[in-house]
């Protein structure tokens, strides 16, 4: 199977962390996009993860849902439509939304079937820069909100729009901001801002300069405050340095980060889940390509993720799992691969954390979606009642005849989930195990020498300098799954994301398992493109990333 070349729109380019805030079809770029091939038809299961979970999970679904799809009509004038988001009473969606009749991008209100449409920050806002994301509390009376737009090197602001007497009837609305602390280390002071359950905590992502003097991604969990004419962050912690914090779990202990370089396997984009009571943390995603946000049901037992899963574009570097040697000297890639290939990146997918340890791939939300010219963006978000879900899409295909502009409302509702579990008891864990915000430095962790876990070792050589520059060999090693690898790989870094990268590799795969990797004459930058090529082979399963 070829997948086709993606032809990008122009329109802004937003990346990784800021990836789930992609209007429109894709981006632009300077360079012609990848082209990915893969020989066998679509994965029906991942392979094997070198650190399975303590207990031998489930290898199937506990349940196989059925999953029927609904366009939400809008009103004719409406031309944009972005980040949709259920109410607290499950009964409306808030959505960033264009208008012939309004000007710029503010925040409406309109029912699943196209009733109730109201717009409830055109009499405060002019709408540029524009309002979006918005984030409903579980009060029924405000709404979180950025204001501008947001890249991977710059932040919008955020506010909550407080509704009179609620969302549901906003006859007053007000928009009062959010003030977030900065000292000398913050390159960023806020992005990706999410509510707790129950509304007095949210939690958001700061990009600070680390040990190497290098921007990183820190998630941070904060009391919200309201003052007198704006909100205060209280007592901020940072609960995670590998990445941005997408969201909490249903009763508030947990909180799940996109590690999207700094994840437990070399070059595979995964969500991890954060225990604020410990601060431990355990992985949720498994497949070997780009999984982004995740979205935990009401239950906590079902998760939707915006994944690039089967499509094969990171997959090409994950699919022989490995230690995550590469970390954040990766960067230059990944951000050129999601800039520049957004086909099929950021789909709705429908998972549970045990399917995934077990291989399973999920279920698809938008069968027959792609085919028709329309491509999945997130956040896919939950509604209370557990069983229906929204989410929009962008046109990536003129074929597609949309009367909207170019983007929809989806809500899918999905069938034989069984019985939702009880409601999640909220809780507001202590977080004095987490350092406080102010003054802190990112460490800096390059990875080391060690033995596999079951046999043979990986040596790392590290050469740090204006340059960063890693080889890690390995020599029968293998952490399990019959997994057993030989060969060496390279990455040489100069100047962060945005900088240069090259990146060689042959590494052969044996054991219980047969394939390999190679990387020729990969080189370039995230902005100026790449050159080279990337294949790799898991038990039959070819996967070729042609870059330049």
């Amino acid at each position: 199977m070829t997948r086709r070349p993606l032809v990008l729109a122009a329109t802004a380019s937003l990346f990784v962390a800021a990836c789930s805030d992609v209007g429109g079809a894709g981006s632009t770029a300077s360079s012609p996009a990848p082209s990915v091939e893969t020989t066998d038809a679509a994965a029906t299961t991942a392979p094997a993860a070198t650190d399975p979970p303590a207990t031998e999970p489930s290898t199937t679904l506990p349940v196989v849902p059925t999953v029927s799809l609904a366009v939400v009509p809008l009103p004719d004038h409406i031309t944009e439509v972005q980040l949709p988001w259920w109410t607290a009473d499950g009964r409306s969606v808030v959505v960033s939304a264009r208008s012939t009749e309004f000007p710029g991008m503010q925040i409406v209100r309109v029912d699943p079937d196209g009733s109730n449409f109201a717009c409830l920050t055109c009499a405060i806002a002019e709408g540029e820069p524009p309002l979006m994301k918005p984030i409903a509390f579980d009060d029924g009376q405000r709404v979180l909100i950025r204001i501008g737009n947001q890249t991977p090197f710059t932040n919008g602001d955020h506010a909550v729009l407080e509704c009179t007497p609620s969302v549901a009837q906003c006859d007053q609305a007000e928009l009062v901001p959010i003030v977030v602390p900065v000292d000398d280390a913050v390159v960023q002071p806020q992005r990706e801002f999410r509510v707790a359950p129950g509304g007095d905590r949210v939690g958001f992502t700061q990009m600070r300069t680390n040990a190497r003097g290098e921007p990183v991604y820190v998630a941070v969990v904060a009391s919200l405050r309201r003052a007198e004419d704006h909100y205060e962050l209280d007592d901020p912690r940072v609960v995670s340095h590998k990445g941005e914090l997408k969201e909490f779990s249903a009763d508030g202990s947990t909180v799940y980060i996109s590690s999207f370089v700094e994840g437990p396997e070399a070059g595979n984009g995964d969500v991890v889940a954060v225990d604020l009571v410990t601060g431990d943390e355990r992985r949720i995603t498994y497949y070997p390509d780009y999984d982004e946000p995740v979205e935990p049901s009401p239950d906590g037992h079902w998760f939707t993720v915006g994944s690039a899963r089967t499509a094969g574009l990171f997959e090409a570097i994950a699919q022989v799992r490995r230690p995550n040697v590469l970390g954040a000297a990766i960067s230059p890639l990944a951000l050129y691969l999601f800039n520049t290939y957004r086909d099929e990146l950021l789909e709705p997918w429908l998972i549970t954390a045990e399917g995934e340890a077990g291989g399973e791939v999920g279920v698809l939300l938008n069968p027959g979606s792609v085919a028709d010219g329309w491509e999945g963006r997130m956040i896919p978000n939950w509604n209370v009642d557990g069983r229906r879900i929204v989410f929009w899409e962008a046109a990536v295909d003129s074929a597609a005849g949309s009367a909207d502009a170019g983007s929809r409302l989806v809500v899918a509702t999905v069938d034989g989930l069984g019985e939702p579990g009880p409601a999640a008891t909220v809780t507001s864990p202590d977080l004095t195990w987490a350092p406080t915000l102010t003054g802190f430095v990112p460490p800096a962790d390059l990875p080391a020498s060690r033995e596999g876990l079951v046999s043979g070792s990986m040596e790392v050589v590290v050469t740090d300098g204006d340059e960063l520059s890693i080889t890690v060999t390995y020599t029968g090693f293998s952490d399990g799954d019959e997994l057993v690898l030989d060969g060496t790989e390279t990455i040489t870094n100069a100047g962060g994301p945005t900088g240069s990268l090259t990146y060689t590799a042959d590494i052969t795969v044996s054991g219980g398992h047969s394939g390999y990797l190679r990387a020729t004459g990969v080189s370039g930058t995230a902005a100026g493109g790449f050159t080279g090529t990337v294949e790799s082979e898991l038990d039959g399963r070819t996967v070729t990333l042609q870059l330049g």
